[in-house]
């Protein structure tokens, strides 16, 4: 992998690295950023703003750009930009403004409620075999956000051994709707209110040593989108979907009113496809996600969920 290389990660240390998504850049940020990534896109590898790894100066000026997945030819890239970092003169590295203080969607961080990492990666099939060729072990992450009071209610009111109550359909809905999706092979969308056929989940209180609660999740959960989505030359017509259960183990401070540990897993069958590199695998096939308590709550810890930078915002905690 890329950025598990030592080289890369030596040359990688000179820059300051950034990430975000091509059509949220393009079509939901605003004007300037468009402009923006459009240029630097058009001296890129493939002379438009597309996926890829960029190098550039805060102001703008193309440094290099590959979309390869190979260590070496992403070090030689770095090595390149770093030379014409070099040679450029202080007043061309500059920008011409300093940068937005607050990336999107950072000021809704759910400060003191329960922050999840999420993994999402196609599992063994039951014939033996797993995503062929470029795919093979592909995942993806994201964030899950839940506020301090959400995180509350998710424990029975007297947290007895054997209390058990149902988790508020509306932050099951939630994982439904915007964590369940199969964004293995890379973006996905939100699912619609009503395309949710299932949003369960129940918490039971296992154990009590003094102000630790320990619970135990079981639920299960299920989406399905019909439609017609042209994907490359062709047009599939087909639905997407999943349905999957749901356990996990979660151990709650009484005291400190916070998840302390929080273990969640998700699995079951995907089916279809919107993003294109779905094209070949749209039959049924199992998927999994895992929910771990992120480790911290500051840099990448507060990277907003995808669906929160876009299309949803504020209304991420409403649905």
């Amino acid at each position: 992998m890329v950025w598990s290389d030592a080289g890369v990660r030596e040359l990688a240390s000179k820059f300051i690295p950034a990430a975000d998504e091509v059509n949220v850049i393009l079509w939901q940020r605003g004007s300037a950023e468009r402009e923006f990534f459009t240029k630097v896109g058009k001296e890129g590898h493939y002379g438009a703003p597309q996926q890829g790894i960029y190098a550039m100066t805060p102001g703008g000026k193309f440094l290099g750009s590959t979309n390869e997945r190979d260590a070496k030819a992403v070090a030689e890239m770095l090595k390149t930009a770093l030379a014409k970092w070099d040679a450029m003169d202080k007043k061309d590295r500059l920008a011409e403004k300093d940068p937005a203080k607050e990336p999107q969607g950072r000021s809704l961080y759910p400060e003191g409620g329960l922050v999840l990492q999420a993994f999402s990666r196609d599992l063994p099939r039951k014939d033996g075999g797993e995503s062929k060729g470029y795919w093979v072990g592909a995942f993806n992450q994201d964030y899950a956000w839940f506020t301090k009071d959400e995180a509350k209610s998710v424990v029975p009111a007297s947290p007895k051994p054997g209390a058990k109550q149902a988790v508020a359909e509306k932050l099951v809905r939630r994982l439904a709707r915007c964590h369940l999706t199969d964004n293995v092979r890379g973006e996905s969308r939100v699912y619609e209110p009503d395309q949710v056929k299932k949003a369960e989940m129940t918490a039971s209180v296992t154990k009590v040593e003094g102000e630790l609660v320990h619970l135990r999740l079981e639920g299960a959960a299920a989406a399905e989108e019909k439609g017609n989505w042209k994907i490359k030359e062709g047009e599939v017509s087909t639905a997407r979907g999943y349905e999957m259960k749901l356990l996990g183990l979660a151990t709650w401070d009484a005291k400190k009113e916070r998840f302390t540990t929080f273990d969640l897993v998700a699995a079951g069958n995907r089916w279809g496809g919107w993003n294109p590199a779905r094209t070949e695998d749209l039959a049924s096939n199992p998927m999994g996600v895992v929910f771990r308590l992120a480790p911290g709550d500051s840099g990448g810890d507060r990277v907003p969920p995808a669906f929160v930078i876009s299309p949803l915002g504020e209304k991420y905690f409403k649905q």
